[in-house]
Parts: C-alpha cells; structure tokens; sequence
C-alpha cells in the first residue's frame, strides 16, 4: 500500500511539473554550478524582454543602475520546481538587494495572466519580465535555457560567475560576494 501510494505522489509530481502546450522549456533537476574561472567567464549578450506593464527593456538596462551583480532568474508560472524555489530568491533579494544585487525574473510563460497572477502570488517584488519579445532572440534562447529554473549571475563588467544557482547554493554564493 505505501508503495502504490508512493508512486502516486511521484505520477502527480511528475504531471503536474510538465509544460502545458505552447510552453518551450522542460524542467531539470540539476545541482548548482558555481564557478569562477575564466572558462566560465564570457561577454554579457543583451535580450529585449517584456516587462510586466507591457513595455520594452533590455537586459543591459539593469547594468546601468549601480548592481555590482545581476541574477537572471528563469522561470514559470506552471514550473512546480520553480515556484518552489520563489522563497529562496525573495530572501536573497531582500538580503542583498541594498548590498549591490539586482534580481531579474524572466518568465518563458506564453500566457501573460498566468505570469502575472503568479507574480503577484508568489509575491515576487524584484522586476519581472517575459523572455517572449516576438523573435526568435529571447534571453532563454541567448542564454542557452535549455530547463527552469534556471539561473544566470553577472558581475557589474558583464561577466558570468555562477549559474544553476538555487537553495542555500544561491544564498552562499551571493553571501560570499557581497560580505
């Protein structure tokens, strides 16, 4: 009985973390990789992104404003492991955010209500954008995304310093760089 209950509890797992039509990227449970070297350093490339009032931005926007670093943060409103992770990224941002860090919430979701309602759910302050800019050029595609979430952090120059941060390897590695 308790394995047939587990199993159930794996399928709704399972289902319940899988793309609805029209989304673009799968889910991947992958393990923090941060590194430093200069292999893992490269040019910062720019995205137009939606905001959540409907404008325009790019992402350089946000390295303009005096952020020593800058998290990209992929996600989606129907990524189960995503919203998981939310708790994670508001407690940074609210550590950090007077320290030097700037968090950017790019959502894949192809269906603007549910981005928004999430956000305001999952009471995400830091910005929030949509990778979805009407070309073939979004932040995902520009940055490889290949699963959410999924994360990208940058130093003031542009370079990258960490990605696939989450849970206490975020918490750490942003503790680390602004002491």
């Amino acid at each position: 009985m308790k394995q047939l209950l587990l199993f159930a509890i794996a399928a709704l797992c399972i289902t319940s973390c899988q793309a609805k039509s029209g989304d673009s990227l799968p889910r991947k449970k992958k393990t923090a990789k941060v590194e430093q070297s200069s292999a893992m350093s490269g040019d910062f490339k720019d995205a137009v992104l939606i905001t959540i009032e409907g404008d325009t931005l790019s992402i350089s926007n946000y390295f303009h404003n005096g952020a020593r670093y800058i998290l990209l943060d992929f996600w989606a409103s129907w990524c189960g492991p995503c919203c998981a992770e939310m708790p994670n990224v508001k407690k940074v941002y609210e550590t950090y955010k007077d320290k030097g860090l700037q968090v950017v919430g790019i959502s894949v979701d192809q269906n603007p209500e549910a981005w928004k309602s999430a956000v305001k759910r999952l009471d995400m302050t830091w910005p929030q954008t949509n990778h979805n800019n009407g070309t073939d050029k979004t932040a995902a595609a520009i940055y490889s995304v290949q699963y959410i979430p999924y994360t990208v952090l940058f130093d003031a120059q542009g370079n990258i310093i960490a990605t696939e941060l989450r849970g206490e390897a975020l918490e750490e590695k942003i503790e680390e760089l602004l002491k």
